[in-house]
């Protein structure tokens, strides 16, 4: 089991008994080739592991019970899924972990309002509304998860997928939503790299996030400025039956700040298996400037500098108490459930890329030449852009860059930039033909 767990390795779905298979990492694979280099997340996520054990409340839980110290080095430095109190009880660590109320009811709650809601959640995961929360989120935690088992009669991979899964249960019930609406979502995963400055500045607007939005694929995401450009010009963006990314879970760093913890992430993927059967599931990933690392990287710069809508309206179950059919199916038929308000749902502002530029002007390319073609710049950021201060009225206070005092007349802030199609009244440059010689 440590080897497994010393390398990165996909966690895909399986189809013949509904769990969850883990696999070893091909280095020629298209999964390697998006992920990058592997991570020695072995202690990152047992690290994560013993903080959510704590935050969801089964640590006290276990002192209270059974007079165990969660924290202790044993616990720091090993996987421990399950530990024997004074009363020769051996205590599953994570059944009583998903167990507590700070998960087990806002799961409860997600599970029946996907049950009710009329919205059937779309077959290709495009056209992703803010409620659509629910039953993606709910199916990360299984029933299985709240049931005692003996860890003797599961051999070790069985027991490490137990132990992933829950890993990822939890921090998914403990992080804030965020949705990424539309169009939107494939100017973010393509997003290019933000600059060293603009990485170390960025900060979490919580200890966990959870990112969502329309699938888009994989192909599409790791593609280069070039293969992107005919992606788009072409119209070859829709990811069908393909892998696909959907979102993502991020980690602040332990300790004050939110300081975005750049060890690890986890990539929200989705992919469909030979019997037609979409599943979805968190893959571990490394920050980085491969394909993954990069998407990781632009979710957090989102997360840190855009403009996001909070929810409006109640959010979360219904108090202890009134936690009923009656009270959910209330809660399906308020304006407030299609935004996904009641699992907290915080909606990303940012206006859709235009179908084109609207500057059609001829750009010089050189001494005496002028562009033959045109091209798609994809989204990206631009770090400490100097934004004048303004009055209630709109007038600018004073100037913005000669003789412009920093928080008096001028402000620093970063900004979001969607892909655009430079030169729309010129050709894209064909598409390089490859031929094969007979011999070789």
């Amino acid at each position: 089991m440590d080897d497994l767990l010393s390398r990165t390795f996909p966690v895909r779905a399986a189809a013949d008994r509904g769990g969850l298979r883990v696999t070893g990492l091909d280095p020629d694979s298209h999964w390697a080739k998006f992920l990058g280099p592997g991570t020695e997340h072995e202690q990152l996520v047992n690290d994560a592991w013993i903080s959510l054990v704590g935050e969801c409340g089964a640590a006290a839980a276990l002192t209270a019970s059974h007079g165990i110290t969660w924290d202790t080095p044993v616990v720091r430095e090993q996987r421990v899924l399950a530990l024997a109190g004074a009363d020769d009880r051996v205590v599953d660590m994570v059944a009583l972990a998903c167990r507590q109320d700070r998960v087990r009811r806002p799961w409860e709650f997600e599970a029946a309002f996907a049950r009710r809601t009329a919205r059937v959640l779309p077959a290709d995961l495009t056209g992703l509304q803010g409620q659509d929360i629910a039953p993606l989120r709910s199916a990360l935690l299984a029933t299985d998860l709240l049931e005692d088992v003996d860890y003797r009669a599961l051999d070790a991979s069985q027991a490490m997928i137990r132990f992933n899964r829950a890993v990822v249960a939890l921090a998914a019930y403990r992080a804030v939503v965020h949705h990424i609406p539309g169009p939107a979502a494939l100017d973010v995963v393509t997003c290019a790299e933000p600059e060293p400055a603009m990485k170390a500045s960025l900060r979490l607007p919580a200890a966990w996030a959870l990112v969502m939005h329309d699938a888009v694929p994989l192909h599409a995401a790791a593609a280069d400025d070039r293969a992107l450009a005919e992606l788009l010009e072409h119209g070859r963006i829709d990811a069908g039956r393909r892998p696909a990314v959907i979102g993502a879970l991020l980690r602040a760093q332990p300790g004050p700040g939110l300081h975005l913890d750049t060890r690890m992430g986890w990539l929200w993927l989705t992919s469909v298996d030979g019997a037609g059967v979409r599943h979805r599931f968190l893959q571990p990933a490394a920050f980085g400037t491969h394909p993954a690392g990069r998407v990781l990287y632009s979710y957090a710069a989102q997360l840190a500098f855009g403009c996001w809508t909070p929810p409006t309206g109640p959010t979360g179950p219904p108090p202890a108490g009134r936690f009923s059919q009656r009270a959910v199916r209330r809660a399906v038929r308020t304006p407030e459930a299609a935004t996904g308000a009641y699992q907290g749902v915080h909606v990303l502002r940012l206006t859709p890329p235009p179908d084109q530029s609207a500057d059609g002007r001829s750009a010089a390319c050189g001494p005496g030449r002028r562009l033959a073609h045109g091209t798609w710049r994809r989204a990206h950021w631009r770090y400490r852009v100097r934004v004048g201060v303004r009055t209630e009225e709109g007038k600018l206070v004073g100037p913005v860059y000669k003789a412009g005092v920093e928080g008096e007349t001028f402000t620093y802030e970063s900004r979001f930039v969607p892909r655009t199609r430079i030169r729309p009244d010129l050709p894209l440059r064909k598409e390089t033909t490859v031929y094969t010689v007979d011999g070789y």
